[in-house]
């Protein structure tokens, strides 16, 4: 569909760009859900004027994340998985 998502169960493949605003590439992104393995997944960008993370094979890394109140994170050094385009 619009946001990159088939199926039943509904599930994502890609990008979740209808979940944040991915046209702001100057912040890190908003948080879009939690990984089966616990961790928060964010959208594409990093922030540093649209910088992407380098990701490890589970499109995670170690670095900064902001604070969220809906996910209960606070802002730290954490690893966390990102979204990606491919």
């Amino acid at each position: 569909d619009a946001c990159g998502g088939h199926a039943s169960p509904y599930h994502y493949h890609k990008d979740l760009a209808c979940h944040y605003d991915a046209t702001d590439a100057t912040k890190h992104s908003d948080p879009v859900g939690v990984a089966l393995d616990g961790y928060v997944i964010y959208g594409m960008y990093e922030g540093a004027e649209g910088a992407k993370p380098v990701l490890d094979a589970c499109n995670g890394h170690t670095g900064a994340v902001p604070a969220n109140a809906t996910y209960g994170t606070a802002a730290s050094e954490v690893y966390h998985h990102h979204t990606s385009s491919s």
